[in-house]
C-alpha cells in the first residue's frame, strides 16, 4: 500500500509545473527529538517531490514509520453519524482504529477528506482540499466530542505512526510557497486528567532547490 502512494506521488509530480518542483526540508523546530529528526529525514528522501502540500508520503525503507489501514466507510450503513454534516462538495469517508487516548483500547477515527486538494493551489492549509479527524463511539454513530478536540486541528492533515506512536502532520504557507512549513503533533501522555495531549513536536520550513527556483 505504502509502494503504491509514493508511486502516485512522484507520477502527481510529473504534471506540475516545474517552477514548483521540488525542495528542501529545514527543521526549524523539534531538533533532538527522535521523531523530528526521523521524520526530517523522510522529508528530504524525496527530493525530486513537489512541495507537500497535500500529500506528505512515507519512505518505504524507513521501517520505523507507517500509515494506519483505513477501510471505506458504508454512507447508508452510518447515516446517522451523516445526515446533519454531508453537503454538496465530494467527500470520502474513512475509519481506521488507533488508541488516541493512551488507555490501551483502540478506538475508532473517522477520516473526512474533500477530494479535491490541487498541490498547486498552495494557499493555507491547502483549502478547500481539507482532511480531518474525528474520534467516534464503539457503534461509530456519535462524534466523541471531547476526544476530537484534541486532534481536531483543521486543514489538509494526516496521520503517521512512527514506532507505534500517532502523529499528526499538516502543510501550512502562503501563496507561491512562500513560508512553507511542515508541522507535526504528536499525542503523548499528561500529568493531570484527561492524561493526554497533543504536543506541537516539530517544524520544517520549506525551500525550493535553487535549480528550481524562479529567476
Amino acid at each position: 500500500m505504502m509502494k503504491k502512494a509514493v508511486a502516485y506521488f512522484f507520477l502527481l509530480a510529473q504534471l506540475i509545473p516545474g517552477t514548483v518542483f521540488a525542495g528542501d526540508y529545514k527543521m526549524v523546530l523539534g531538533k533532538g527529538i527522535e521523531v523530528c529528526e526521523a521524520y526530517l529525514k523522510n522529508l528530504n528522501s524525496f527530493p525530486k517531490a513537489p512541495p507537500m502540500v497535500c500529500e506528505r508520503p512515507l519512505n518505504p525503507e524507513l521501517k520505523d514509520f507507517q500509515k494506519p489501514e483505513w477501510k471505506a466507510l458504508d454512507v447508508g450503513e452510518n447515516f446517522a453519524l451523516l445526515k446533519n454534516n454531508i453537503t454538496d462538495r465530494q467527500i470520502k469517508l474513512s475509519v481506521t482504529q488507533l488508541d488516541v487516548d493512551l488507555d490501551g483500547k483502540l478506538e475508532n477515527v473517522l477520516r473526512h477528506e474533500i477530494d479535491t486538494c490541487d498541490p498547486a493551489n498552495e494557499s493555507l492549509f491547502a483549502t478547500p482540499g481539507g482532511r480531518e479527524f474525528f474520534v467516534l463511539n464503539e457503534e461509530k454513530t456519535k462524534i466523541d466530542v471531547q476526544k476530537t478536540k484534541k486532534i481536531h486541528l483543521g486543514g489538509r492533515l494526516d496521520i503517521f505512526l512512527y514506532k507505534g506512536q500517532i502523529s499528526i502532520d499538516g502543510w501550512g504557507g502562503n501563496l507561491g510557497f512562500k513560508d512553507g512549513v511542515i508541522y507535526v503533533y504528536t499525542i503523548e501522555p499528561y500529568a493531570t486528567p484527561p492524561s493526554w495531549h497533543t504536543v506541537h513536536r516539530c517544524d520544517y520550513n520549506y525551500a525550493p532547490s535553487k535549480s528550481q527556483r524562479k529567476s
